[in-house]
């Protein structure tokens, strides 16, 4: 008997302290706007499937016009869209454990930079190798490329967006060989898609 009520009071004093926790985190995101979530399911009713994933998240942001919070059954989830805010996140170096989420990719991409946790071993090896290789001032002499490539790819989705639904991948993928064609070569391939068939034009 003495068992099982110290485990009740054990399980109801991490309850408690399980919800503060989330209270000091809720207060903290309430300055920022978004949809009114439900107890339990959060947002979850705005979604009726993964396609409605994007379409629902710019509509909540062109009514808001800057960083928003959504809920995902009860996990708060913070979707910065302000530049300031984007950069102060993305440059922070405390702000950088991954979320669960990413969990559920390591069966698809493994556990390298993208989904593994700062904390092991394995991302702080792979960090510390290619650091060097992708360093701003590296990279910066490349921006004509990158830039030329992206509004390239921009038009070619633009393009695509306005027939409906699409598998953005392969148009992904050729902009990436495009950008590895300019490094590369000095040259660069625009591409171009005709009924679903890429075209190169070397130039």
């Amino acid at each position: 008997m003495l068992v099982v009520l110290i485990t009740i009071v054990t399980l109801c004093l991490y309850v408690i302290l399980l919800w503060m926790n989330q209270m000091k985190y809720r207060k903290q995101l309430a300055q920022f706007p978004g949809p009114k979530p439900l107890p339990l399911l959060g947002n979850l009713l705005l979604l009726k499937s993964t396609a409605d994933v994007v379409p629902v998240s710019m509509r909540v942001w062109k009514g808001i016009l800057g960083s928003f919070i959504v809920y995902l059954g009860p996990q708060p989830r913070l979707v910065v869209c302000d530049p300031k805010t984007a950069e102060f996140v993305l440059s922070s170096t405390t702000i950088i454990d991954k979320s669960y989420e990413y969990n559920f990719f390591h069966d698809w991409l493994g556990t390298g930079l993208l989904t593994s946790t700062v904390l092991g071993q394995k991302w702080k090896s792979q960090r510390k190798l290619l650091t060097p290789t992708f360093h701003f001032q590296i990279l910066e002499k490349y921006m004509k490329i990158f830039n030329r490539q992206s509004n390239t790819l921009i038009d070619i989705l633009k393009l695509k967006m306005s027939n409906g639904p699409f598998d953005v991948f392969p148009c992904v993928a050729l902009c990436t060989l495009d950008i590895i064609c300019g490094k590369l070569l000095i040259k660069y391939f625009t591409l171009r898609f005709f009924d679903q068939r890429p075209q190169w034009e070397c130039k």
